[in-house]
């Protein structure tokens, strides 16, 4: 997760943790799905900034 600098929030260990537990499950038990995730944010997320889209 990157972090929010307009507000200063960020992801910290544990809870990156706990979202690649998530990830992790999701990709196991409905591999369709988190391929459609993975696509989304990382099209958003290109050239290191959220883009409109």
């Amino acid at each position: 997760m990157r972090p929010d600098t307009r507000s200063g929030a960020s992801c910290t260990d544990s809870g990156a943790l706990i979202a690649g537990s998530c990830v992790g499950g999701l990709e196991q038990k409905r591999p369709d799905e988190n391929a459609l995730l993975v696509d989304h944010y990382t099209r958003i997320f290109q050239n290191g900034r959220l883009e409109d889209g």
